[in-house]
């Protein structure tokens, strides 16, 4: 299931959520929507959905779990990258592991998240690590 929304405002930073889980897509959204500067543009359940999305949508950073069923987030990782190499991916999980950020990293990815430290600041911080910027 796709979830998309129409932003016409240029200077938001637009967030697409990649999770098979929706409680956690909706947990999330709501953290986000708690800093101004970002909007959520859309919403993937699985990785394979991803690419889909971005041909007809906009997004500048996605969100991006690591475990899902059909398509995991390294590959959909390595695929967005491919081709669409200027929009930010974050790997976000529940295992926090050494090692699946730095498989993450290698797949692409500007970053990695433990969806356990996910809050507002944390989520600034890192938007600000990977060179947006948060007023």
């Amino acid at each position: 299931m796709v979830i998309a929304q129409i932003v016409n405002r240029m200077d938001y930073i637009r967030v697409l959520l990649v999770d098979d889980h929706l409680l956690i897509r909706k947990s999330f959204k709501q953290l986000l929507q708690k800093i101004p500067e970002v909007v959520v543009v859309g919403e993937c359940n699985d990785g394979c959905e991803v690419v889909p999305f971005l041909e007809n949508n906009q997004a500048d950073i996605i969100f991006m779990d690591l475990v899902m069923k059909t398509m995991n987030g390294f590959e959909a990782t390595e695929k967005v990258k491919e081709k669409y190499p200027a929009i930010k991916v974050i790997g976000f999980s529940s295992t926090d592991h050494t090692h699946f950020a730095n498989k993450v990293i290698q797949s692409g990815a500007d970053g990695f998240m433990s969806k356990f430290d996910a809050d507002k600041e944390s989520i600034i911080f890192m938007l600000k690590k990977i060179g947006f910027i948060i007023s």
